[in-house]
């Protein structure tokens, strides 16, 4: 209850319908390598990425 539900979709034959919107924000988050993300949520749906810190293990 108020968390998040996690539901892996690897190895289930259904397919997940994604808007354009959508789609550029999963390429957007495929171009960080490393780092925390924070995604900006209005109306429910993904509004934009806020910041990326990019870290590097050392």
């Amino acid at each position: 209850e108020g968390g998040v539900r996690i539901v892996d979709l690897t190895n289930t034959p259904r397919t997940l319908i994604v808007s354009d919107k959508e789609r550029n924000l999963l390429n957007l988050l495929r171009q960080i390598p490393y780092g925390e993300v924070v995604i900006v949520m209005h109306d429910g749906q993904p509004d934009r990425i806020e910041r990326g810190i990019e870290k590097k293990k050392l």
